[in-house]
């Protein structure tokens, strides 16, 4: 069985997150990462978007993620990096997935183009269960 839901927007690439994980603010007396608030958002809004595509649970998958830019002018391997981290956090988030490891994900393969808007569709094929 074949599952897939799209995002609709730009998620940030690994630059982004790195620069993330060195900035830090206060709030209430406490020092906090913009890294750990971020990731949690973003993780949190995809995970909704997962839920309300109705994907069913997969026991092991292999993934096709479908990048869309508006332009070139973000590498392909910071554009997957980071996206995929959020993606795949999310899938566990919603319940798609048990976990993100080598038990539950065979293999995943990503596919770039430039269009008007940028988006990201996440295919998910089911396969069987690992038997170890």
């Amino acid at each position: 069985m074949t599952q897939r839901f799209t995002i609709n927007s730009r998620l940030p690439g690994l630059n982004e997150l790195l620069g993330w994980s060195t900035s830090f603010y206060l709030r209430g007396g406490k020092r906090l990462s913009k890294y750990t608030e971020c990731k949690r958002n973003l993780t949190d809004g995809i995970a909704a978007m997962a839920k309300a595509a109705r994907l069913k649970p997969v026991e092991r998958c292999h993934l096709t993620f479908y990048w869309t830019e508006p332009n070139r002018r973000r590498d392909p391997d910071n554009i997957a990096a980071g996206g995929r981290k959020l993606i795949l956090d999310a899938l566990v988030k919603a319940g798609v997935l048990q976990n993100d490891g080598w038990q539950q994900i065979s293999a995943w393969q990503d596919v770039f183009d430039v269009g008007k808007v940028a988006k990201v569709t996440v295919e998910i094929l089911e396969l069987p269960a690992c038997v170890n």
